[in-house]
């Protein structure tokens, strides 16, 4: 009788079986050809590279009920933007103002807040700002402002115009505003500005 602690001789680890048996062997050959996999034979030819792969990785896209089908088709459509909604995002008022012999152009896009939008420097003479109040489906109103820089208390304000809706269908400059001719009190000064509202996709 073995000890506790007593290793196991050489001879015994030589007489056991080797792993797997051949009686398992032959059990796992039957098990795998039940289940519907044979052996691979080495004459058997290589599989194509494109190949149609098994039914069992497409089963799952067939199982899929109708309302599932439904709701993906729903998602897709939600997510992707509608042509009136991409018309909508495209809402612009383009301005061109002129003083001297330069020529700024300015873009504005529908705010909320009228007050967060800021004027921009023409030439150090004037200012120029364009608001359009309203969101990307409707814009309420367009305000237009002109501002004098060389008069004592500037900017001062010496040009205001609001337009409101309906606003002119022609998108090219100026065809919301015509030209408009702005003078500053000293020296007398001009600049010029026409403005234009597009809410038309872009192609």
């Amino acid at each position: 009788r073995r000890g506790l602690f007593e290793l196991p001789k050489d001879s015994e680890f030589r007489s056991r079986p080797t792993w797997p048996s051949t009686a398992e062997q032959s059990a796992a050959t039957r098990w795998t050809a039940t289940i519907g996999a044979p052996p691979a034979s080495a004459s058997s030819p290589p599989r194509a590279a494109n190949k149609k792969p098994p039914a069992l990785y497409i089963a799952p896209m067939k199982n899929i009920g109708t309302s599932c089908k439904v709701a993906m088709v729903i998602a897709a459509s939600t997510a992707m933007p509608t042509h009136a909604e991409t018309a909508a995002a495209a809402t612009v008022l383009r301005c061109q103002v002129r003083y001297a012999s330069d020529t700024i152009h300015i873009e504005a896009r529908p705010v909320a807040n009228p007050y967060t939008v800021t004027s921009q420097d023409i030439g150090e003479r004037f200012r120029f700002k364009a608001v359009m109040v309203g969101n990307d489906q409707q814009v309420d109103y367009i305000a237009l402002y002109a501002y004098d820089m060389e008069m004592p208390g500037a900017p001062l304000l010496i040009h205001e115009v609001v337009h409101q809706p309906p606003f002119s269908s022609n998108p090219t400059v100026p065809g919301l505003t015509g030209w408009n001719h702005v003078y500053s009190a000293r020296l007398g000064r001009e600049m010029v500005y026409g403005c234009a509202l597009n809410n038309k996709a872009a192609p």
